[in-house]
């Protein structure tokens, strides 16, 4: 197969002018920031890593805090009022009890004369 550049990968054309490596600067600066690494930044941007290091330390770079969070069950509150399974097997049982004498007072009263 036939590849044009001897299987090297292309990268992007370097800026020229001081207003491109500005433009190029800040791009990887909200990327990096964005991702939370400057590394996967400068790949994405086709850039080496070593360069975009060194703009870190030069430029004093920081990357945002990140908000710990508390795993997720910590943060449910706590249910108040759960009914359990044989909580409510009972209740329906009573229920079906009650309905059911009711039922045969009504059919006992019928049947008597």
């Amino acid at each position: 197969m036939f590849e044009p550049n001897n299987g090297r990968h292309q990268l992007a054309p370097r800026p020229r002018t001081k207003a491109e490596i500005v433009a190029q600067r800040e791009r990887v600066r909200r990327l990096g920031s964005a991702l939370g690494n400057w590394r996967e930044a400068a790949r994405q941007c086709g850039l080496s890593e070593g360069r975009v290091l060194n703009w870190v330390v030069r430029y004093g770079w920081k990357l945002p805090k990140r908000i710990e969070a508390s795993h997720p069950r910590e943060v449910l509150s706590p249910v108040v009022g759960v009914v359990t399974p044989a909580e409510s097997l009972e209740e329906r049982l009573k229920h079906d009890a009650e309905a059911t004498r009711v039922g045969l007072i009504h059919c006992d009263s019928k049947s008597q004369p």
